[in-house]
């Protein structure tokens, strides 16, 4: 178990909440209580951004603070799941119509996510409107209002007053103000309070200017090698977060053009072969892993952060190994000095030196040859021929290891 399912564990065999949930519905529990039980900051208790990091014992059901100083524990699923969008866009970008810093192939946070879908018309291709973007942060909710509840013995609905509301993006447009919230990753599931709080503030604050602007909810999934999915949503309900649908969604998918091969300047990098060929596909988040663990950041900072597990930890930390940035093991990791050199460089620096390590690999050298449709299952073959070197034996590890080689070089830029 990890430190938050153990505090999760200590809380509900003092406090009962899973009894009380199931017999009346809902609960509501100071922070106070379940911080001095748990043992653990509630920030980090209540990152759910997956059904998995729900605690186990609200059987399906779901929980949220209400207030800067309450959490309701409900026995709804609080989580909106996200289709894959049906409607997809290939856009092809070139070299040359890149403004600086962005990049749609290599991400290592939320914000250069947006900024790609900003700034290359994905937004207000979506929206049909002209948007012009509003500061954003961390705030408190603008105005309190009251929350339907259903089947609870506590009542028919919950003031919210004052949670704090994170929005990663605001903007106003011809027709509606929108709201967006980002993630990065795989997963197809978000949490409806972070749409359901953004929806408020961001409305009570236009309602309180007097617009006639609807209020729109967003999200931006960044998945890897150039595509982002955007939704839209709707509470059908504006007090009732169970009533969130999906109103529509897009996936965009951005190709390099045919001069947007990186250039490689040699720089006699090779990769540490005794470390576990890489099972990383997102290289954006093996840089950021290598960072944070650099500044000193360990593997319960790391899951809070992207909400994975600790296999997914060790992945992405041998990953880093195996590009020679660090040796020892997860536990007790020690930058090489090549790894000490990559910690001051700048991203384009990065981007070179990487394509350095991966063009002198076997493996990752013969696919950059390959149209990118073709890399896995020419990676695949490529891992098996060589599979005493790489430490793989089955096609089915080499077919998972060869997503892996796809992914970086798509972001890279290095495929032919």
């Amino acid at each position: 178990m990890g430190p938050n399912e153990l505090a999760w564990q200590r809380i509900d065999q003092e406090l009962h909440i899973g009894d009380a949930v199931r017999e009346d519905g809902a609960l509501v529990v100071p922070m106070e209580d379940i911080k001095r039980v748990g043992k653990r900051e509630i920030r980090f208790l209540l990152k759910q951004d997956r059904r998995s990091q729900v605690p186990s014992f609200l059987d399906g059901g779901g929980c949220m603070s209400i207030s800067n100083s309450d959490v309701l524990f409900y026995n709804n699923d609080l989580h909106q799941t996200l289709p894959t969008p049906t409607v997809v866009d290939h856009v092809n970008v070139h070299n040359s119509s890149l403004p600086a810093l962005i990049d749609p192939w290599l991400l290592s946070s939320e914000p250069e996510a947006i900024g790609v879908v900003e700034t290359l018309g994905g937004l207000n291709q979506f929206t049909a409107d002209n948007l012009v973007p509003r500061s954003t942060g961390r705030h408190k909710i603008f105005k309190p209002f009251e929350m339907k509840l259903h089947g609870t013995r506590i009542g028919t609905s919950i003031p919210i007053t004052n949670p704090q509301v994170e929005s990663d993006g605001w903007w106003i447009g011809d027709y509606a103000g929108y709201a967006l919230e980002a993630k990065m990753g795989k997963s197809n599931e978000l949490h409806r309070r972070q749409l359901f709080y953004q929806y408020h503030d961001l409305n009570s604050r236009l309602v309180d200017q007097n617009t006639d602007l609807d209020t729109k909810i967003l999200s931006l999934i960044s998945r890897g090698e150039g595509v982002y999915d955007l939704y839209e949503f709707e509470f059908r309900d504006e007090f009732d977060i169970l009533s969130c649908e999906v109103l529509q969604s897009k996936r965009i998918h951005y190709h390099r053009g045919e001069q947007n091969k990186l250039q490689i300047h040699y720089a006699g990098h090779t990769p540490n072969y005794s470390a576990p060929f890489p099972q990383a596909d997102d290289l954006g988040l093996v840089l950021k892993t290598f960072d944070w663990i650099a500044s000193g950041y360990g593997l319960y900072e790391w899951i809070f952060e992207t909400g994975y597990d600790k296999r997914q930890f060790d992945y992405y930390f041998n990953a880093s190994k195996w590009l020679n940035l660090f040796h020892g093991n997860s536990s007790n990791p020690v930058l090489t000095s090549f790894g000490k050199q990559f910690k001051l460089m700048s991203k384009t620096d990065r981007k070179n030196t990487l394509g350095s390590i991966l063009v002198s690999d076997y493996v990752f050298a013969n696919c950059t040859e390959v149209r990118p449709e073709n890399i896995r299952s020419a990676a695949t073959d490529l891992i098996l021929e060589k599979g005493e070197k790489y430490r793989v034996q089955t096609r089915i590890t080499a077919d998972r290891r060869a997503q892996t080689v796809k992914a970086w070089i798509v972001s890279l830029g290095l495929h032919g």
